[in-house]
């Protein structure tokens, strides 16, 4: 049968959380930022059936002793999240229990992207990811609950994270423009019959515009098509055939085309961008990208037959940069310090420089994109497979 529990499902996330949250108008100012949290704030909520309760306790200590901003908990302080009533069906003999979730930002500045404007050119959204996965309450032998509809996987406060992600901004608490996702997740979990308890808990991730913090990664991970990922990609391009495939990014058919986003970098900010590529080409030119861009200078490395180096804006290798490239998957990683040079790492290793006055105007990339990857604008196309790609505005190496 189907039942509906009167509690809610966030509340398994956090801390005491309503069931529904419409988006609010202006309210009560929320306290000042004040100095940056040291220690995570998370809770486990735990549901049981048989009581029909919903108890909290603190999760001491995390195990981070500090975080990024951006990175935080605070359930009804920083954030709340809130939910459908949890709906669970007990007629097979895997039990499913859902309840859709939103978010509401109770902070004095907007989340979701390091641009303050409330019409970002991209956005890098909300996460929010599981810390400690469910676990079923009571002692049960053979019994097992999972998360059974997470988005990805990803780095967070540590690799592999499960996560549900909000492509959206949020504006500042009580703004008239909305402090609220527009939309709800619908997340479920499954267990096997019987269970009648079971709790996890989540911290949430989402973008501070500067000052509030003043770093900002993106990561792509392989195990979806780049523009349907969590912080998805545009392209340009005449394209090819591009697929995912155990955990790979597959570009065939003579790929020609580059993926991109347009989260700003300043000439004045240091920024960099790290690949795992694996590369099939024959052409002396080069093939594929990594590519940086300020608006005012070309910041890219490319990849050719056994070659790969710092690149113009008319596809060229700039001279002096290049050195030798072996077969087999790569890590390239291009850092921009600021208005002073470029730098690209192969493998961990330093292979080139350019001073920021030798590096071409910026005039290659798609559409004004700040951060692009895939196959150049060549006639002869290139065949790759990328397993990933992080950049990072804000520092000039992770």
């Amino acid at each position: 049968m189907r039942a509906t529990l009167p509690l809610g499902l966030a509340g398994l996330i956090m801390s005491f959380l309503g069931c529904g949250e419409p988006p609010t108008g202006v309210l009560a100012p929320a306290t000042p930022i004040g100095p940056p949290p040291t220690a995570v704030a998370t809770l486990r909520g735990t549901v049981d059936l048989d009581r029909g309760t919903l108890e909290f306790a603190p999760l001491v200590p995390h195990g981070l002793p500090g975080f990024a901003p951006a990175i935080y908990g605070d359930q009804n302080v920083n954030v709340r999240l809130y939910n459908s009533p949890v709906v669970v069906d007990s007629t097979t003999t895997t039990w499913r229990w859902t309840a859709s979730v939103g978010v509401r930002n109770m902070r004095p500045h907007p989340i979701g992207d390091e641009e303050a404007s409330a019409a970002p050119l991209d956005t890098m959204g909300l996460f929010v990811f599981f810390v400690q996965e469910p676990t079923v309450g009571q002692p049960c032998s053979g019994c097992f609950v999972r998360i059974a509809n997470f988005q990805g996987t990803m780095s967070f406060d540590a690799p592999q994270r499960k996560y549900f992600h909000w492509p959206e901004r949020l504006g500042e608490m009580g703004s008239p423009l909305g402090d609220t996702t527009g939309t709800r997740h619908s997340w479920t979990f499954e267990t096997s019959a019987g269970v009648r308890s079971f709790s996890f808990a989540v911290l949430v991730s989402a973008a501070w515009p500067a000052p509030y913090e003043s770093r900002w990664r993106v990561e792509y991970t392989a195990d979806a098509l780049p523009g349907s990922a969590a912080q998805a990609w545009k392209f340009g391009g005449t394209g090819g055939n591009a697929s995912v495939s155990g955990g790979s990014l597959l570009l065939r058919g003579r790929f020609s085309g580059l993926f991109y986003r347009r989260d700003p970098i300043a000439p004045t900010q240091d920024a960099y961008v790290h690949g795992v590529v694996r590369f099939n080409g024959g052409g002396s030119q080069p093939e594929l990208g990594l590519i940086l861009s300020d608006r005012a200078k070309l910041i890219a490395i490319g990849v050719g037959n056994g070659v790969v180096g710092l690149i113009s804006n008319s596809g060229t290798f700039l001279s002096g940069t290049t050195s030798s490239l072996g077969s087999g998957a790569h890590e390239l990683q291009l850092r921009k310090y600021a208005a002073d040079s470029a730098v690209y790492f192969v493998d961990g290793v330093r292979r080139g420089a350019a001073s920021y006055g030798a590096l071409s105007p910026d005039t290659f990339t798609p559409q004004l994109s700040s951060v692009s990857f895939g196959g150049l604008p060549t006639t002869e196309g290139s065949n790759s497979t990328w397993d990933s790609v992080i950049y990072e505005i804000g520092v000039a190496s992770p």
